[in-house]
C-alpha cells in the first residue's frame, strides 16, 4: 500500500482531492492538512510515499531538508505528465481540477514507477543480512513467518524460534527490500511471507498460530495477490 501525504490550505480542495485518491486501490492518504508545517515531522522522516500539493508549497517542501519518494505538484491549467521544470524531488504535475481518470492514470504510472524500482533494488540472493544489537545477522527468506513494524524498530519473526528478531530498521525498509513476489503488507503494522499463510478470512490472516489483522486499505493489493496465486 502507498502511502501519501496530501496538503492544500483550501479545505473543500483537501477533502476533494482525498476522497477521490482513497477511492484508487494501492494508495492511502496517510495524513491530509492544509499546511506544510504539520506534516514536516512526517516528511522528515521520509515515512510516505508520495506528497501531493499544490505547486508553492512544493516549492518550499523543496527549500527544507526533507526526505522526498515522490512528489507530486497540483497546478492551474493543463496537467504535465513531465516535471523537468518543476524542481528537484517534483515527479509529476497534474491540474488541480482533473478528472478522477486522470488521476487514475498518473498514479498508476507512479505506481510502475515504484515496482520498477523495487525490482532494481530487492534481494536477489535467498537471504539478507538484518543489523541487531551491533552484529550483523544473516537470515534465509524461506526461514521468515512474517515482520511486525513498531514505530522506528522491527521484528522478524522466523520459523523455530521463539523471540523475534529485533532490528531498528523501521517496515518501510523491508517493505522495498524484500521480494514483491514472495511478501505483501498487510497491515500498517505487518508484512507477511505469502509462502507461511494458512489461512486468510475478511479481517485476519493466519501463519502458525499467529492471527495478524488485514487493514483494510491494504485488502485490494492482497486480493490481487491471492488471485494471482490462485
Amino acid at each position: 500500500m502507498y502511502q501519501i501525504i496530501l496538503i492544500h490550505p483550501v479545505a473543500a480542495s483537501l477533502n476533494r482531492w482525498a476522497d477521490r485518491l482513497n477511492d484508487i486501490p494501492g494508495f492511502s492518504v496517510e495524513l491530509a492538512t492544509g499546511s506544510l508545517e504539520e506534516a514536516e515531522h512526517l516528511l522528515h522522516a521520509g515515512d510516505y510515499h508520495l506528497l501531493i500539493a499544490p505547486e508553492k508549497i512544493i516549492t518550499a517542501a523543496g527549500n527544507r531538508t526533507v526526505h522526498y519518494p515522490v512528489w507530486i505538484s497540483l497546478v492551474s491549467g493543463t496537467a504535465s505528465s513531465s516535471a523537468a521544470t518543476l524542481g528537484k524531488g517534483c515527479f509529476a504535475s497534474i491540474a488541480e481540477d482533473a478528472e478522477f481518470v486522470q488521476v487514475f492514470q498518473l498514479l498508476q504510472t507512479v505506481r510502475m514507477y515504484f515496482q520498477e524500482r523495487q525490482l532494481a533494488t530487492s534481494v536477489h540472493n535467498n537471504f539478507i543480512f538484518v543489523k541487531s544489537e551491533y552484529k550483523l545477522i544473516k537470515i534465509q527468506l524461506a526461514d521468515i513467518l512474517y515482520l511486525s513494524g513498531l514505530r522506528d524498530y522491527t521484528q522478524i519473526f522466523l520459523k523455530g524460534k521463539v523471540s523475534p528478531l529485533t532490528t531498528l530498521q523501521n517496515l518501510k525498509d523491508f517493505e522495498s527490500r524484500l521480494p514483491a513476489n514472495d511478501f505483501i503488507r498487510v497491515h500498517r503494522s505487518y508484512i507477511v511471507a505469502i509462502s507461511q499463510v494458512e489461512t486468510i478470512s475478511r479481517n485476519e490472516i493466519t501463519i502458525g498460530n499467529n492471527t495478524l489483522p488485514i487493514g483494510h486499505a491494504y485488502r485490494p493489493m492482497l486480493d490481487e495477490m491471492i488471485g494471482k496465486n490462485g
